[in-house]
This record gives C-alpha cells, structure tokens and sequence, in this order.
C-alpha cells in the first residue's frame, strides 16, 4: 500500500511510545508538493555591549508563538508510525523514568517544542532547526509549579530562544539558561535524547530504552 502524502494545512501528528506500553503522541507530516520556506538568517543590531547574549537577540520573523508548541500530544499506534515514517526519517529517542518516549523531527521542525509528561513529570522536548539542535528540559518557577515552554519569536546567535509560560523568562535553547526575565540566571535541568533513524529505533525493539 502507499504511504499516504500530506499537504501543509494537514496537521501533524506527534508520536511517542513508552516502554510500559504504547504511549504515542499525536503525529504530524507534510510529503505533498512544496516545502517550508526558509527563514534569512536575521543581523543583529550592533550593541554596546557585544559580549553579551541578551545584546544579540533579534526577531526570528513569526510573532510570539507563531510557531506553536504542542501542549496536548495525541496517541498513535506503531503501526500508524510505520505508515507515515520512512526508515530513514530521523527520530529523537527519550529514555526518563521508566517510560521511552519517540519525536519524530518531521514534528518538531514544524511545532519546534512538545511539552510532554513522561513518568509523571513535565518535559519539554525542544529543537531549533537552525542549529540542528535537539534537547529536553525540565524546570521549576519560583512557586515550585513545572515549568512549560513556548516559542518567543526571537533567536539569539541564530538559536531558537524560549519562553516559560510561568515567569515569561527567556532561554536559549542551546544553552538552556536564562538570559532575561525573572529567572535570569537559573537554569533548566538538562535531560540526555538520543538521536537515531526510525528503522534504528525499530531494530532495537519499542522496549529497548536506546
């Protein structure tokens, strides 16, 4: 059977499976006519204070969550995955508290954030398609509540900067701490992705954490 082609208005779905059981997310796939347009990549103004990262923020184009994060991930099943996945779709590989969760980059070069919760707790699985950059966070606010995060609509160093709907502070995604907000300064806890193919993953078997 064909696989079945996708044009850009159709959503994607997000998937994702856990070592207990599937626990897929909602998937999303665009293979129709056409591809998404590239972003020039912004100049920064010159600043006095060139060392600073702050200094080099500039607007990446769309507005403030123009490019929407994925906050309510759907479920799926393996075999849908092998349906809308070729075995060389690249996938990110999330192994956290007992649970085994997949990321399809073709999701995340479109909503470039999930926040999921994987063994009971808040992550957000991020990646910047500028820099080629994938990782999962995990953070606090000041009244202990977990942390969410959303796309600013600005890049500092050409890197995707987040923000926490929490305190509304600001995080390069590569670097993971703040740099403007009322967390200046803190520090979102850092959790390991493996970065692998579809049919890598396959082989190893959905319980295999890597």
């Amino acid at each position: 059977m064909a696989k079945r082609h996708f044009n850009r208005r159709r959503f994607l779905e997000l998937t994702a499976f856990s070592a207990t059981g599937l626990v897929a997310m909602g998937i999303a796939r665009k293979r129709a006519a056409g591809t998404q347009t590239e972003q020039a990549p912004a100049t920064p103004v010159p600043s006095p204070h060139p060392g600073t990262l702050a200094d080099n923020i500039v607007s990446g184009g769309p507005p403030k969550d123009g490019i929407p994060p994925i906050d309510e991930p759907r479920f799926v099943t393996a075999d849908d995955m092998d349906y809308l996945l070729e075995p060389q779709d690249r996938v990110f590989v999330l192994a956290y508290e007992q649970e085994v969760h997949v990321y399809p980059q073709l999701v995340l070069v479109w909503h470039e954030i999930v926040n999921d919760e994987v063994g009971g707790q808040q992550v957000s699985v991020t990646y910047c398609p500028l820099t080629g950059s994938v990782v999962a966070f995990k953070g606090r606010a000041p009244d202990g509540s977990a942390l969410t995060l959303g796309t600013s609509g600005d890049l500092v160093n050409s890197n995707l900067l987040m923000y926490d709907r929490q305190t509304d502070s600001r995080w390069p995604q590569i670097l993971g701490q703040a740099i403007g907000g009322e967390l200046k300064g803190a520090s979102l806890e850092e959790i390991p992705l493996v970065w692998t193919t579809w049919e890598r993953w396959k082989a190893q078997g959905i319980d295999a954490p890597v």
